[in-house]
């Protein structure tokens, strides 16, 4: 029992020292190797409970501010530019996808591309690293499973396992026996992880790293199984465009949705040029608009205040977390531009190209 008291107290040490590298102003450089080694020395048995090595190298990569690959062959970021996020996992055939149909974009190479990883995996890096139309920028979830295998946020063999019951949970005294959730089950770590990631990746990216903590344009958030239309850009544009003209209107668009769940592949499209202009203006729902919108800074600000329901709110989706914030929080319904025709889809589902 001490010693497991001594192994939470490391745990919790380690903790207080990622918070405060997160926090930390980014000029202020960490000595890693002073760190790795005192750390080292005071347990070498956490390596039961997580990855030492693979988190410090987590760190330094995040903390190589201006590690920008390409960032030499194209023009500088502006505030008109498209930052474009994508959440990785692993699905190694379907990102290679997606980044076959972003080469194929006109204007790919204005965007700095994110990809935000929660596996560290060298395939995956190699696609990515072999990446040269676009400014590219890699970055780490530092509370993946993968790096915290054996104890929370990952799953620790003191956890609750998911279909046991709440009686049967408070006889064997598993963590956090007395709160299943709403359906009775209890926390899964490969499953909140996505979660989890989406929340960081976020605020990682609009509140401390170098490339984007003072951008003012749009962030358009994506995933590994999307895959993208040549006109992407050009349509994010035009939405622009549309957006402006319906504020000088006095109606707010606050979201521009880019993929749309309710197009149908197999219906043929006369004109497809005329279809790719028609937006719809709707509430933003979250199993409607989830997939391939954008966040601005203005929209950040209200999110970000209402992040302790975001992170609290009993359920391991993302969006229907967001769905709940905007309902609750917010208590204001948010605006979005959808396209009929989307430029964004799942996998090789796609519409014909003008």
């Amino acid at each position: 029992m001490i010693r497991r008291k001594l192994f939470l107290r490391f745990i919790g040490l380690m903790v207080c020292v990622i918070l405060v590298w997160i926090y930390l102003p980014s000029h202020v450089p960490m000595n890693y190797e002073n760190l790795k080694h005192s750390e080292r020395k005071s347990n070498s048995s956490a390596e039961k409970l997580f990855n030492f090595d693979l988190l410090i190298n987590v760190i330094q990569s995040n903390d190589k501010q201006y590690n920008v690959t390409n960032e030499h062959r194209f023009s500088p970021l502006t505030d008109d530019n498209l930052v474009i996020v994508v959440q990785v996992h692993q699905r190694l055939k379907y990102l290679q996808n997606l980044i076959d149909s972003l080469s194929k974009v006109k204007s790919i190479e204005e965007t700095l591309i994110i990809f935000s990883h929660d596996v560290i995996d060298e395939q995956i890096n190699n696609s990515i690293r072999r990446i040269g139309f676009a400014k590219i920028k890699q970055i780490f979830f530092p509370f993946s499973t993968q790096i915290w295998y054996n104890t929370f946020p990952g799953q620790s063999v003191d956890d609750c396992p998911r279909d046991i019951g709440k009686k049967k949970a408070l006889e064997i005294n598993c963590v956090n026996a007395g709160q299943p959730d709403s359906y009775g089950h209890y926390r899964e770590a490969k499953i909140t992880q996505t979660k989890h990631h989406w929340w960081w990746k976020l605020w990682y990216v609009m509140e401390h790293l170098p490339q984007t903590r003072n951008h003012h344009g749009d962030f358009l958030f994506i995933e590994e199984d999307h895959y993208v239309s040549p006109d992407l850009i050009h349509h994010w544009k035009l939405m622009k465009l549309s957006q402006k003209d319906l504020k000088e209107s006095d109606t707010v668009v606050d979201i521009l949705t880019m993929g749309n769940y309710e197009f149908n592949v197999q219906k043929p499209i006369n004109n497809v040029q005329a279809e790719m202009k028609k937006l719809n203006l709707t509430n933003w729902f979250s199993s409607k608009h989830n997939m391939a919108f954008t966040i601005d800074r203005a929209l950040w600000s209200r999110i970000k205040s209402c992040q302790f329901a975001f992170c609290t709110f009993d359920d391991y989706n993302w969006d229907w977390s967001l769905q709940f914030i905007i309902n609750e929080c917010l208590k204001q319904k948010l605006c979005t531009l959808v396209t009929v025709v989307p430029s964004i889809s799942y996998g090789n589902l796609w519409r014909p190209t003008p």
